[in-house]
């Protein structure tokens, strides 16, 4: 009876209860006088503290109608259990987060303990770097246990994640490439955040100054794209990037992300034929980032500066595909980016 009534006051999640509910719950369990000298000895051990003000039952012994629940009284089990774990695993392995936890993460998380007990006592903290993926085989045997599978928050949790030495490994780039450019000293790229317009300006590709266009994917490409000269096994040229996205407040944060990760210049003709035409009415939701807008800003000759607070002004905005695929090519073709 008793655990009956400790697990439903773990689960509770109000700071008072009634003895009607306490009844509800242990329904069928037992007889009152036996009920009763279970809520007794929750109120003996300050589990529960009565109000007096809401008065007692009828009953014979009289309970009291109403409660405080004390919820730490109820977890003092839970940690004499952490506390004696603490004293076993690796000492590297920190078990002070589960106090304050409920304790179904204890008990979710426990074999997880004993399981980077193990790993670290066989083989200490590793010296290599490695992939998330590789390091969550070492660890559980399953390569997707810490990205996919609660690995992560639980080795964050317990002070592990920022010393295993795991590497981010960014995705690849996807791009098309024009080999006719692969000789270039300079070799110049465009990133271009939809597909759409990806698509129409790569089948242009090998008309164009460009060695590559690199598909954006909205902010995906911003986690390879310092691995550009790698993937392509040109470390020994210079590189230069052109970035066009949609012309709002999201596309000109992806440009200045991208512009403090590495110097890539905007690709203003294909804005300044955005700004020939009428603009679209949206994306009101959208925040600015001052930062960006005004780093953006900087880019555009003072008529078109003028254009761009007026659209904003006036909450519009441009997507890529505003263009037309003859436009695009046209641009992207015409345009002597080398000179830029």
């Amino acid at each position: 009876m008793r655990n009956v009534l400790e697990i439903f006051l773990k689960q509770y999640t109000r700071v008072t209860v009634t003895l009607a509910q306490l009844e509800q719950v242990s329904a069928g369990w037992q007889e009152y006088r036996e009920f009763a000298g279970q809520v007794e000895r929750l109120i003996t051990d300050m589990v529960l503290t009565p109000i007096a003000a809401c008065g007692t039952n009828q009953a014979n012994p009289p309970l009291p109608l109403k409660y405080r629940v004390n919820k730490l009284r109820l977890c003092t089990e839970l940690h004499e259990r952490i506390r004696e774990k603490q004293l076993v695993v690796h000492s590297l392995i920190q078990l002070e987060p589960y106090f304050k936890s409920d304790e179904s993460l204890w008990r979710k998380e426990a074999a997880w303990i004993d399981m980077l007990h193990t790993y670290l006592s066989r083989c200490d903290l590793p010296l290599h770097e490695t992939s998330v993926w590789e390091r969550s085989y070492e660890i559980a045997g399953d390569e997707k246990w810490i990205s996919e599978g609660g690995g992560y928050a639980f080795l964050q949790r317990v002070g592990l994640y920022g010393k295993l030495n795991i590497v981010d490994i960014a995705e690849p780039l996807m791009f098309a490439l024009n080999p006719g450019r692969i000789s270039d000293p300079i070799c110049l790229h465009l990133i271009i955040e939809n597909k759409t317009t990806f698509d129409i300006l790569a089948s242009n590709l090998p008309e164009t100054d460009f060695l590559t266009m690199i598909y954006g994917a909205g902010k995906g490409f911003l986690s390879g794209i310092g691995n550009l000269e790698w993937q392509l096994h040109l470390t020994d040229r210079q590189h230069r990037l052109f970035y066009f996205g949609d012309l709002d407040q999201e596309g000109i944060t992806i440009w200045y992300l991208l512009n403090s990760r590495r110097p890539a210049r905007l690709a203003l003709a294909f804005y300044q034929a955005l700004l020939a035409k009428e603009f679209t009415k949206g994306k009101e939701n959208q925040r600015q980032n001052d930062k960006a807008y005004a780093s953006f800003l900087s880019y555009f000759p003072g008529n078109d500066q003028d254009k761009l607070r007026l659209l904003f002004a006036g909450a519009g905005y441009y997507p890529q595909e505003a263009l037309a695929a003859s436009e695009l090519g046209e641009i992207a073709r015409k345009t002597p980016w080398k000179s830029i």
